[in-house]
């Protein structure tokens, strides 16, 4: 459907915005159609990837890049490299709010795809018990 590929095409084109309001309402739309699809998963994921690890990307901004990733359905390459992207995050020092968005968008596709559960349980494990951040903790406990 060509009108599908438009539309996803202005969201990913929305993605670059610098007006506050067109890129939240781009990242609205990319959580919608990413919760229902796996080929927007797949075609959105490269785009979010970039934004996730630009220099010039907010916490804020972050966080909500991290709320469309909890909330992908997603397939095993796309998986991947979330899961990779995130593991790469974690290893960093990070905020405590995106540390807490990727634990947490790490549980949210252990449990929808099924892959990586032990690697995923320890690394929650990990932080609900060594973390020295309690909103940290917190968020592990709570995935857990």
């Amino acid at each position: 459907f060509p009108e599908k590929r438009n539309v996803l095409h202005s969201v990913v084109r929305g993605l670059d915005s610098y007006m506050e309001l067109e890129r939240d309402a781009a990242l609205f739309a990319c959580k919608q159609y990413a919760a229902m699809s796996q080929d927007v998963s797949k075609t959105v994921v490269s785009k979010l990837d970039e934004l996730m690890n630009s220099l010039s990307t907010n916490e804020t901004l972050k966080v909500k890049i991290l709320d469309v990733f909890e909330s992908m359905n997603y397939d095993l390459e796309t998986c991947y490299r979330v899961r990779e992207l995130c593991q790469g995050i974690l290893k960093d020092q990070t905020t405590e709010r995106v540390t807490a968005g990727c634990l947490r968008t790490l549980a949210q596709m252990m449990l929808s795809t099924l892959s990586t559960p032990r690697e995923t349980m320890d690394l929650l494990v990990e932080f609900a018990v060594h973390e020295p951040r309690k909103a940290v903790r917190g968020a592990a406990f709570k995935c857990l």
